[in-house]
């Protein structure tokens, strides 16, 4: 929804080869194992600010790449791969970094 409102449309076209809506659903996909991972990260060091300084750090590092077109996403394939953290493989992979958190947690608290 961010991007949605604040990215001019054009901006926004131009970072996705796969049309607005779809980019959006996506987003919201994606959304869910991301989560995982913050969420952990949050717990872990017992502050918010852990969590936002490191959502703010994945998006000044991807965002001003793909607005800049230093990263181009001409075809789906930037769907499954892109450094950034809509892509499918990073979602994934944040996932399961933040499964495997929330496991040894559940390990130590259960100790």
């Amino acid at each position: 929804p961010y991007y949605y409102y604040f990215l001019p449309r054009a901006d926004l076209q131009a970072a996705t080869p796969y049309g607005v809506p779809i980019f959006l659903a996506l987003g919201l996909l994606v959304l869910y194992p991301t989560t995982i991972f913050f969420s952990e990260i949050r717990l872990a060091s017992k502050s918010v600010w852990t969590t936002f300084l490191l959502h703010q750090v994945v998006n000044a590092v991807s965002m001003p790449f793909m607005l800049n077109a230093f990263i181009t996403s001409k075809n789906w394939g930037s769907l499954i791969l892109s450094p950034t953290n809509d892509s499918i493989l990073m979602s994934l992979l944040m996932g399961a970094v933040g499964y495997w958190m929330y496991q040894n947690r559940r390990k130590k608290a259960a100790q």
